[in-house]
């Protein structure tokens, strides 16, 4: 992010912080800028105590969609192990291992 020379309002770098003045503000309070982003459950702006949801029932409406297997990460399901076990050798997973 690129602000414009000596523009005293805009936000200071970690590394700026750190030495203390870049810009002449030294000793002023830098206040973070946070988005007014939308609340992923309902859509209202968020609230600062919730973030990033609105309410504290949106964020429970959240919790229990992951805890109710609402959110699902994509993918295949997983092979069954007899049958894989059929493919490698004809051993089921409960067969003693062959002798040498």
């Amino acid at each position: 992010m690129t602000h414009p020379p000596n523009s005293r309002d805009a936000p200071r770098t970690a590394e700026e912080e750190a030495n203390g003045n870049a810009n002449g503000n030294a000793g002023k309070t830098v206040t973070a800028r946070l988005s007014a982003t939308a609340c992923p459950v309902c859509g209202k702006p968020t609230a600062a105590r919730y973030r990033p949801f609105c309410s504290r029932r949106c964020a429970d409406v959240d919790l229990s969609r992951w805890l109710g297997g609402g959110y699902v990460v994509p993918g295949h399901e997983p092979a069954d192990p007899e049958d894989v076990a059929a493919a490698l050798g004809g051993r089921g997973l409960d067969d003693p291992p062959p002798e040498r």
